[in-house]
């Protein structure tokens, strides 16, 4: 009986041990693919569509092949990039990054105070309309995903 239990109990510390292990990978991961990643198509994708106002609707039709544009291949590659990131907690990373190197840019230019507040608004709107755009399967999920474009 006593070999039972120890037998056990030696089972179930794999168990927790190995369910630790698995759940700090996960953030590790993430950082991995984000590292990974080339998110330069999705920065550039951003910045046209906010200083050079483009239609929704006229990105998904050349995305699926109608009239293709260096913008659509950024689109096309930044999408590639989300999808390889799979979880939405790691997609939202992305999009933190994306904010910040965005955020960055604008602020080596020189706006007032009123004009970097509404950039970056816009800015965080395209971002967030990425999951759409891309049809990323947890978009509901990346709603809750805070940029919050005044910290950066």
């Amino acid at each position: 009986m006593s070999k039972l239990t120890i037998l056990l109990a030696a089972f179930l510390l794999f168990a927790v041990a190995a369910s630790a292990t698995q759940s700090s990978r996960s953030p590790r991961s993430c950082r991995q693919k984000l590292e990974q990643a080339n998110l330069r198509p999705c920065e550039q994708h951003i910045w046209k569509q906010t200083f050079e106002s483009q239609d929704e609707e006229q990105d998904m039709l050349r995305l699926r092949g109608a009239r293709r544009s260096p913008q659509d291949w950024n689109l096309e590659q930044c999408c590639e990039q989300l999808q390889q990131l799979e979880k939405p907690r790691c997609q939202c990373e992305a999009f933190k990054e994306i904010m910040r190197s965005q955020s960055e840019q604008l602020q080596e230019r020189e706006y007032n105070r009123r004009e970097m507040q509404e950039l970056s608004q816009q800015l965080e709107e395209e971002i967030l309309n990425l999951p759409k755009r891309c049809e990323l399967p947890a978009q509901r999920r990346l709603q809750k995903c805070e940029l919050n474009p005044n910290s950066y």
